[in-house]
């Protein structure tokens, strides 16, 4: 199986990380024989972008990464 790591710059992405998650997971799912992984990492973000980021991980702990 391969893998593919996607990595997600955040900056102020509060707003943005809800809806982009679902709509690259709905991309993906579509593809067999493909493991996903995604790192998201906080670029100093001053808006809720962390809590964002810990919500997606918690929805999919094994798959779903964050860097502070």
């Amino acid at each position: 199986m391969k893998k593919l790591s996607i990595v997600v710059p955040c900056y102020n992405e509060a707003e943005v990380l809800p809806l982009f998650y679902p709509a690259v997971e709905k991309v993906v799912r579509e593809i067999k024989d493909l493991n996903v992984e995604y790192w998201f990492v906080n670029d100093g973000s001053s808006d809720e972008t962390l809590a964002e980021m810990r919500k997606l991980h918690i929805q999919d702990p094994e798959r779903v990464h964050f860097l502070h």
